[in-house]
């Protein structure tokens, strides 16, 4: 899926765009060193994709409350990111590790902080996880605390809140 020279844009993500937001979700959890996070940890942070959690990326794409993005190199779906812009909370910022370092994350990024300023929410959070805290001090934002996330089987991933204060451009 590596596409030299493919243009990376991004662009307002699609319900037919769930099922590979999903896969990249999948692939960028599954890569994460053990240094970070326990192979425990990542099967509950993000388990196969199946059709439960195809309907729950349909839901969010759906909800009138979050932004949704994805980015694309070439034809193919290579990141998403989700926001609720109403509370400058940055939900969600993946990329396909096979697109890693190409400025995709910092694309959606700025997609999502544009998204809390065009809402008037000139601050964002993000809860970082350990091996994106490098990612997100580099864009500006600082930690805050040391929280957990609560995952959908119930367990809870250790990560840090980050903030930053964005300027109305």
């Amino acid at each position: 899926m590596n596409l030299p020279g493919a243009t990376i844009r991004t662009r307002k993500a699609e319900v037919g765009d769930a099922e590979a937001m999903v896969h990249v979700h999948y692939r960028a959890v599954q890569v994460i060193p053990s240094e970070f996070y326990a192979a425990e940890c990542l099967a509950s942070w993000s388990p196969p994709p199946d059709e439960a959690r195809y309907d729950w990326m349909r839901n969010m794409i759906r909800s009138e409350h979050r932004v949704v993005r994805v980015a694309q190199a070439g034809d193919v779906v290579c990141g998403f990111a989700i926001c609720t812009p109403a509370s400058g909370f940055i939900n969600a910022n993946y990329t396909d590790p096979q697109q890693a370092l190409r400025g995709v994350g910092r694309a959606l990024l700025r997609d999502v902080e544009d998204a809390h300023r065009l809402a008037g929410v000139l601050g964002a959070t993000v809860l970082a996880s350990h091996n994106a805290r490098g990612f997100y001090e580099a864009a500006g934002y600082r930690f805050e605390a040391s929280v957990t996330q609560a995952l959908a089987d119930g367990s809870a991933l250790d990560c840090s809140r980050m903030v930053k204060v964005l300027s109305n451009v």
